[in-house]
């Protein structure tokens, strides 16, 4: 994800690559990469808001680790 910001198209918060039986999603919250394997099947959008339900969680890991 360090690379995209080469392309000029902003700050980006996640990125969707589509494999033949694999959809694979990296999400970059707070100073986390979350990256969720799933089935070539799920539904994009469903996995793209899972940003939502993580970010309580990854604020309290960062917390517990001292990151922020």
């Amino acid at each position: 994800m360090e690379q995209i910001p080469k392309l000029n198209l902003g700050e980006q918060k996640s990125a969707i690559f589509c494999y033949e039986s694999t959809t694979l999603v990296m999400l970059q919250i707070s100073s986390f990469f979350v990256i969720i394997i799933a089935s070539s099947e799920a539904s994009l959008g469903t996995l793209r808001n899972l940003r939502h339900a993580l970010k309580s969680i990854i604020k309290e890991i960062a917390s517990a680790a001292g990151l922020h």
